[in-house]
């Protein structure tokens, strides 16, 4: 019901509040496609797998190994229980996706966890048959029994039984796991049978059990910037999965990451370019930005080159993430997940745009179906990919800070000239020589001038809607200095006026320089 009146209550939102000369309607026009399903329930060279983990395999394995296939003997003295769900949840629509990802600890995966897929199938490309194309397909998981179950329309595929786990980050916390116990056998002996039996013990088929070492998974994520050099992409939360069970873990600042698990047998390495609080989206619709890695035993490394997509992605990641959970100069954030709230969407469009670089509308992000955020031209260098992600979150920041009303209806030349302070402060702080572009009349340079020293100010085009980049050179001394730009956000709260927002700053704060921001405001406000 909540979804359904903030759904109502976002029709009085319509306002576009991006960097845009014309809305972009891709998102609300897809919703007309034809809800066309799709029949293939496994794509050609897959096999489905006999569950090894189920607690009828779990109990056949014990059995075989100790009672003489005596299956109730093996009930009665082996311990052997449910100790998870795997789950398929059926999702309807965004909504529902947004409940299934209230619980960050649940690892979703859009494709079974019991089938063998070909090598090289690109699994984000996998439907279930019966889903429409405008339906978010479902979503399998593994749920400890002791988990509350999100409530979404779901089936129970099976029962499990999974002795083998062994979460680090757990023992870390002072919380270690409730061991498994087992009359006369070791978890590793049971697994190793029922995989036998079960057909699923092609892997490492001449190194004994106890020969199998544990292994961590870990390794190094990193794309290359054309400023920065090698860097990593932090942030990133990488999964390790094998069969029901995933350890996790995140990249650092210097592309490291470290899972909180270990194994004895291969896991298969992927990552999604999606934090709680946000997701880089492609394509159309749900499809979330992601890399599937191989698998195997031992790290996995991985390095994005300057004209890879991932390298495109990646920058729109690390600029969200910075955003979201690293130091922006006690800036407010942009809208976060919550009960309220929902993740926000920001769709990397593969495509070049000559009319803009990004845009965000508030719109689409509570019509149910559309991402927030776009950012275009992936050719574009890194750094500006960057300020564009920034700037973007800085309208969804700017539309959060009073519910929308803030935002609606504000003097275009507030809106953009917020965004781009955004921009030239936090993009800064990664790209120290950067310097944002400004025009006279909507995008200006005024925050900047309120923040930093004196200087002469030149300008040389002023906007219009007709042309955003209309020549006609300009200057001024600027003698403003000393503001933060927490100070400037404060000040904007609630003002939607060009002389609002002037009044506003001085009247808040006592500054030595703000009899000279009269002549400030002027400047950027003049054809």
């Amino acid at each position: 019901m909540k979804k359904v009146l903030l759904g109502l209550i976002a029709i009085t939102l319509l306002t576009l509040g991006s960097c845009d000369k014309k809305d972009w309607n891709e998102d609300q026009n897809s919703q007309s496609k034809t809800n066309t399903t799709l029949s293939q329930r496994l794509p050609d060279g897959s096999t489905q797998l006999e569950n090894p983990y189920s607690v009828t395999n779990m109990l056949r394995a014990y059995a075989d190994l100790l009672t003489e296939g005596d299956i109730d003997r093996a009930k009665e003295m082996s311990g052997i229980t449910t100790t998870h769900y795997y789950v398929k949840f059926m999702p309807q629509n965004e909504d529902m996706i947004d409940l299934l990802k209230q619980d960050s600890t649940i690892v979703m995966y859009t494709f079974p966890l019991d089938v063998a897929f070909p090598e090289g199938y690109d699994l984000d490309s996998y439907r279930d048959e019966g889903v429409a194309e405008d339906q978010p397909g479902y979503r399998y998981a593994s749920i400890p029994v002791n988990k509350p179950m999100p409530e979404v329309e779901h089936q129970i595929l099976d029962e499990l039984f999974i002795p083998d786990e062994e979460k680090i980050a757990d023992i870390k916390e002072g919380n270690p796991p409730t061991p498994v116990v087992l009359h006369g056998i070791t978890p590793e002996e049971l697994v190793e049978r029922s995989l036998v039996l079960t057909g699923n013990d092609h892997e490492e088929e001449n190194i004994g059990v106890a020969a199998r070492s544990s292994w961590r998974p870990a390794g190094r994520i990193t794309m290359y910037d054309d400023k920065l050099g090698t860097i990593g992409v932090e942030g990133l939360k990488v999964c390790a999965r094998r069969w029901f069970t995933t350890h996790t873990g995140f990249v650092d600042a210097n592309g490291y990451y470290s899972c909180d698990g270990t194994f004895k047998r291969p896991a298969n390495y992927s990552y999604d370019y999606e934090r709680y609080d946000f997701q880089i989206r492609k394509g159309w619709l749900f499809s979330t930005a992601k890399l599937d890695g191989p698998k195997k035993t031992g790290n996995w490394d991985v390095h994005h080159v300057a004209t890879s997509i991932h390298s495109y992605y990646s920058t729109i990641f690390r600029a969200a993430h910075h955003y979201y959970y690293k130091n922006i100069l006690g800036l407010r954030r942009p809208p976060q997940n919550g009960f309220w709230k929902t993740q926000l969407k920001i769709k990397a469009v593969n495509e070049t745009n000559s009319d803009y670089d990004g845009n965000a509308s508030p719109a689409r992000r509570f019509l149910g179906l559309g991402s927030h955020i776009h950012i275009f031209n992936p050719q574009n260098p890194r750094y500006r990919t960057y300020a564009t992600t920034i700037h973007e979150l800085g309208h969804a920041s700017h539309w959060s800070m009073s519910s929308g009303s803030n935002f609606k209806n504000s003097d275009k030349i507030v809106v953009e000239t917020w965004a781009r302070g955004v921009e030239w402060s936090l993009t800064r702080m990664v790209y120290t020589d950067y310097e944002s572009s400004y025009n006279r009349l909507r995008y200006t340079g005024m925050v900047q001038d309120a923040i930093d020293g004196f200087k002469t100010r030149s300008c040389t085009w002023y906007f219009t809607d007709a042309n955003p980049w209309n020549v006609l050179p300009k200057s001024y001394q600027d003698k403003v200095s000393g503001y933060t730009i927490r100070q400037i956000e404060d000040a904007l709260q609630n003002q939607k006026t060009w002389d609002a927002w002037k009044n506003s700053i001085i009247t808040k704060f006592n500054n030595p320089t703000e009899s000279n921001l009269e002549a400030t405001f002027s400047f950027w406000n003049m054809q």
